[in-house]
């Protein structure tokens, strides 16, 4: 009997290792088609970033394909807030709205921060949750927080949770790492731009709506944009109408062409200058006194690309200027 079951015992231990081994396989398969799967999904991410500079349009395809290439259910996306030294939350995804009130900040003396600032990811495993509240409470088992490091500089952080899992799968977090890490370069030019676009707006209201005349002009003599107080100034109905009038401003801008050369001589020196006062010339003829501020801007090579300025009306001031002089002739 023991020579017969001496080979069943070694069967079993085979088979054993062959299911072992096979287990094995299937999860290296597994892993590899992952892998592939999150490769695909971040050449794809790629190249929908590199035709956005939309800030939002950006968060939102970041977090969704970090989402499907790890096995987390839902996240948000946090971007650094640099007047608090924290973060907060600005895109998310599978949460409670009860969820995100309570987690719409990370503060600076939060746990875990300064790894993130440093560029270092955290997991946080379902037994490390239990002493928080609020996650316990939206039913989260696991956290990962994978900083978007843009030249030195945490730009961002990627939460992803589970409401699954006990932790992040270890081979998913060098997946999720070389997501964050690629797309620091795009998130970067999306902020710029969107700050760009919001000081652009800003400056444009005070541009459009300031009593000051504002001017952009050329080197050549030609205005390139002006706001609607200048055109008022000048008797023009509107900006349109003065730039598609004035086609050379040393001529029909100035009375006398000896102020456009002092004017232009003073930029040349010094790059700007301030309360230049000259006589200029209205659409009806009329001559009026300005004052005018300017300022020259260079390219990379030291030459003028554009002059920016403020002119204002002073005729009514110069006007009582002289009739001040007059009276004080006629009694002395």
């Amino acid at each position: 009997m023991q020579d017969q079951s001496k080979p069943i015992c070694e069967l079993i231990e085979e088979l054993e290792a062959l299911r072992a081994k096979n287990s094995a396989l299937e999860k290296a398969d597994a892993d590899r088609r992952r892998a592939e799967n999150a490769l695909q999904l971040q050449q794809e991410l790629m190249i929908a970033l590199g035709r956005t500079s939309n800030l939002q349009e950006c968060l939102e395809l970041c977090l969704s394909a970090a989402l499907q290439a790890s096995a987390m259910d839902c996240g948000g996306l946090y971007l650094a807030d640099e007047r608090t030294g924290g973060f907060r939350l600005v895109w998310h995804e599978g949460l409670s709205d009860a969820f995100v009130a309570i987690s719409k900040t990370i503060g600076p003396h939060t746990p875990h921060v300064r790894l993130i600032q440093a560029g270092r990811s955290v997991y946080i495993r379902h037994s490390d949750l239990t002493a928080n509240g609020q996650k316990l409470h939206e039913g989260l088992r696991a956290l990962a927080v994978v900083p978007i490091v843009h030249q030195g500089i945490a730009l961002a952080c990627l939460n992803l949770a589970s409401h699954t899992l006990d932790e992040t799968p270890r081979e998913i977090r060098p997946l999720i790492e070389s997501m964050a890490a690629s797309i620091g370069g795009f998130l970067a030019r999306a902020i710029m731009a969107e700050a760009l676009r919001e000081s652009e707006g800003k400056y444009r209201g005070i541009f459009e709506n300031a009593v000051e005349g504002f001017f952009q002009s050329t080197p050549e003599g030609r205005f390139i944009s002006v706001n609607p107080a200048f055109a008022h100034i000048f008797g023009y109905a509107s900006p349109e109408e003065l730039i598609a009038d004035i086609s050379d401003i040393a001529e029909q801008y100035y009375v006398d062409p000896e102020d456009r050369r002092r004017y232009m001589e003073f930029l040349a020196e010094k790059g700007s200058v301030e309360h230049f006062e000259f006589r200029a010339r209205r659409k009806d003829g009329m001559r009026i006194w300005v004052s005018n501020s300017t300022r020259a801007f260079f390219d990379s090579n030291g030459g003028v690309i554009r002059y920016e300025g403020i002119v204002e009306d002073i005729t009514d001031r110069k006007e009582a200027e002289e009739k001040l002089r007059e009276s004080e002739d006629r009694y002395n």
